[in-house]
């Protein structure tokens, strides 16, 4: 009798040692079978997600031309994402002082809308030719591209659980992201609190503070322009936007898990040239005539992609 018991016991510690291999070698299959680490149950992307009002991506079947942005893939990761543009100055202008006393007014770049994004129907005149402004490009990206190959599915707040952002039919929370022209100073650009969609997810971006900074930069210089697009004027400024977005949504996918108090936080050191930089760096060069330079990076870095959260 003392041998079964002693077998039996030796067969349930090896499954259980089994499992628990398993668990550590595939943590994503063994909790929910999410291959591509987005949060989002493999089994819910083969058959589609409906979001609340009905709107409905249907399974990604990589047919020649699809549109991977109207339909999600269990292979890779879908992320969606909440912007709430803002619909005008705000209503009783904010008490600035000290250092926050603000570089211009609250002016709208798209005032019968009353918001400085651009919507995908909006052109970037000179870079790329007459392209459609897409804030998420650098995003999307793949990982040799500099990006970090998630595709963005751009939603209202409408279309999620209202108090918990969550995606019908699964725990993972989308992203929001809400725009304020609130003009006051121009160091703060963003606000946020690091983490992953599910543990905080929203971010603040004040992109008033960006044209009132370009503005007050480019001021007296003859010639004012992103150092490597050339981007120059109204470009100049979705550029920098487009930044913005990418950088404040990387503090909410876990990005620059290293808190360092000399970069403001969970960033990389200013000049690095990778989005998530404390802030891009702005140089006036001196000659005949003044000649301004910004540095506004568009890549991930290696650690960034490492450090890359959607659901945990």
């Amino acid at each position: 009798m003392r041998r079964t018991n002693d077998v039996k016991f030796t067969l349930v510690f090896g499954l259980l040692a089994l499992a628990a291999l398993t668990f550590a070698s595939f943590p994503n299959q063994a909790i929910a079978q999410d291959a591509d680490g987005d949060g989002i149950p493999d089994s819910l992307e083969k058959v589609g997600i409906t979001l609340v009002g009905g709107q409905k991506f249907l399974p990604c079947t990589g047919a020649q031309g699809e549109n991977r942005h109207k339909c999600v893939d269990w292979q890779t990761p879908d992320l969606f994402v909440i912007l709430v543009r803002a619909t005008g100055c705000p209503g009783t202008p904010p008490t600035c002082s000290g250092s926050n006393v603000p570089l211009g007014s609250c002016a709208p770049l798209f005032n019968t809308r009353k918001t400085n994004i651009p919507l995908a129907s909006d052109t970037w005149t000179t870079y790329p030719t007459n392209a459609a402004y897409y804030p998420w490009a650098l995003v999307e990206a793949s990982n040799q591209n500099g990006g970090l190959g998630i595709t963005i599915h751009e939603i209202t707040a409408s279309q999620v659980n209202s108090s918990t952002r969550a995606i019908p039919g699964t725990s993972q929370k989308a992203v929001r992201l809400t725009e304020s022209l609130n003009a006051c100073g121009t160091d703060q650009l963003g606000s946020s609190t690091w983490g992953t969609p599910n543990t905080t997810g929203t971010a603040t971006l004040y992109t008033q503070r960006i044209i009132n900074k370009i503005e007050q930069e480019c001021k007296n210089a003859s010639t004012c322009s992103e150092d490597i697009t050339g981007e120059t004027g109204l470009n100049l400024k979705y550029l920098y936007i487009q930044n913005l977005l990418v950088h404040e949504l990387g503090h909410v996918m876990a990005l620059t898990k290293l808190w360092t108090p000399e970069y403001g936080g969970p960033h990389e050191v200013s000049g690095s040239g990778y989005i998530m930089e404390q802030k891009p760096i702005v140089k006036a060069i001196s000659g005949s005539s003044t000649s301004v330079k910004w540095y506004i990076s568009s890549d991930y870095s290696g650690q960034c992609q490492s450090d890359l959260d959607l659901f945990k």
